[in-house]
C-alpha cells in the first residue's frame, strides 16, 4: 500500500529568496500531519534593508497552504540542515547570516506544530563547539559538534550532546566523544546520530562512515560523494498512515511508506536514497542518505 502525494504549489512563494527554503514535517497530535516550509527573504536586492524568514504551512488534511505571519524569532539567522520531530516540535539548527556579527550565540529553533509557535533552545558551549547535526537519542533533544583547534581549525574531536530535560538548556550533557582515526584526513561534518544504538554518520573527505563509539571504529559506507556537495541524512519510520492515491508522474526513488519521504517527494526530487538502517536494528525504521 505503498501511496504518495504531489503536494500543491504555495501561493506564497517569494520571489526574493536569498536562499533555497528548509523544510520540516510532524504531526499535531489531533489528527493532521503538517508541511512547515521556512524561506529566507532578502529585499536588500530591491536595495530594501530588510531582511525575514518567511513560514508557511501545508495542512495534509486540509491539503493547502497558509502564511503565518511574522513569527520567525530573528531577522539575523535562519534555519539550516536537517530536522527532528521530538516532543511535538520541529527542531532546526541555526546559522547567521553572512557578514552579521550578532547573535554572538546561534540556538536551536524549535515549532510547536500543534499551536505553531516558534521557541529557541541555546546550544552547550556555544563558543567553543560547532553544532553540524539534530537528531533524537535515547528518549532526548540531541547534537553533534566539533571542536576545532585554535592553531590551524583542524577538528580534535567529535562530541554527542543530550538535552537530559527537555527545553531546560542548563540539562545539556556529554554523552560521548569520537576518538579520530590518524588514517582519517580532510573535512569532518557529522550527519546524524542513530537513536537504537547512538553511533554516528560521519562525512569525512567525501567519503561517508559508521562511527561505533563503543568500539571507537570507524566502518565505511563504500560512498563516495565526490562532486554533489555533502550528503544528507534523514530518519524515517513506516507507518500506517494514509495518504490519499493521487496519480504521480515523478520517478523519485522511494524507500517505504513512511511520514519523512512523504513530506520530501518534491524536495528530494532526482536524488538517490540509501537505506543506512544498522544491522542490529529490529524496529521497522531507519536511516537513509540523499545524494
Amino acid at each position: 500500500m505503498r501511496k504518495n502525494r504531489v503536494l500543491p504549489h504555495s501561493k506564497f512563494s517569494p520571489e526574493r529568496q536569498r536562499h533555497a527554503p528548509n523544510y520540516g514535517f510532524g504531526f499535531d497530535g489531533h489528527g493532521d500531519h503538517k508541511l512547515i516550509k521556512i524561506t529566507y527573504i532578502d529585499d536588500r536586492l530591491k536595495n530594501e534593508k530588510k531582511q525575514w524568514s518567511e513560514v508557511e504551512v501545508y495542512s495534509l488534511k486540509l491539503d493547502s497552504w497558509k502564511k503565518i505571519g511574522d513569527c520567525f524569532p530573528s531577522q539575523y539567522y535562519y534555519v539550516r540542515g536537517d530536522t527532528v520531530f521530538f516532543n511535538g516540535c520541529i527542531h532546526w539548527l541555526t546559522q547567521r547570516e553572512y557578514g552579521k556579527i550578532r547573535p554572538r550565540r546561534l540556538p536551536i529553533v524549535s515549532f510547536n506544530v500543534a499551536n505553531e509557535v516558534f521557541q529557541e533552545y541555546w546550544l552547550p558551549n556555544p563558543t567553543e563547539q560547532e553544532a553540524n547535526c539534530i537528531s533524537s537519542l535515547h528518549g532526548s533533544l540531541s547534537v553533534c559538534a566539533k571542536s576545532t583547534s585554535s592553531v590551524d581549525n583542524s577538528v580534535l574531536n567529535i562530541e554527542v550532546w543530550l538535552m537530559k530535560d527537555y527545553g531546560i538548556e542548563e540539562t545539556w550533557t556529554k554523552l560521548y566523544v569520537t576518538r579520530m582515526d590518524e588514517e582519517l584526513s580532510g573535512p569532518i561534518i557529522p550527519l546524524r546520530v542513530l537513536d537504537y544504538d547512538a553511533e554516528a554518520i560521519v562525512y569525512i573527505n567525501k567519503n561517508v562512515f559508521l562511527y561505533d563509539h563503543e568500539n571507537e571504529e570507524f566502518e565505511d559506507f563504500g560512498i563516495w560523494a565526490n562532486g554533489i556537495g555533502v550528503p544528507y541524512v534523514t530518519s524515517y519510520m513506516e507507518s500506517l498512515v494514509w495518504v490519499e492515491p493521487i496519480i504521480v508522474e515523478s520517478t523519485t526513488p522511494i524507500i517505504g511508506q513512511n511520514v519523512a519521504t512523504i513530506a520530501n517527494i518534491e524536495i528530494v526530487s532526482n536524488t538517490k536514497l540509501v537505506n543506512t538502517t544498522s544491522k542490529k536494528d529490529t524496529k521497522q525504521d531507519g536511516n537513509c542518505i540523499i545524494l
